[in-house]
């Protein structure tokens, strides 16, 4: 659901659905119409790096389970 109302997006993040900001949804918007007129998958410039395994200090680089569902939620609009 896009809005900008802060009360409306907590009512309905409590029933399970994602909210996005009216300004990410734009710049999502933009970014698919770019990347279509390119004829590019958004989704591959978007893709985080992979860490280097050698590198492991300090704590986890994962979202919350919470993070990760709201991602996966978002990257299907």
């Amino acid at each position: 659901m896009v809005t900008a109302d802060r009360a409306l997006a907590d009512a309905v993040s409590s029933g399970g659905t994602v909210t996005v900001d009216p300004e990410e949804f734009e710049e999502r918007m933009e970014m698919a119409a770019m990347m279509q007129i390119k004829g590019e998958d958004p989704e591959e410039e978007t893709r985080e790096p992979l860490i280097d395994p050698g590198k492991k200090k300090g704590p986890a680089r994962r979202l919350p389970r919470a993070g990760r569902r709201r991602r996966q939620k978002v990257k299907k609009l």
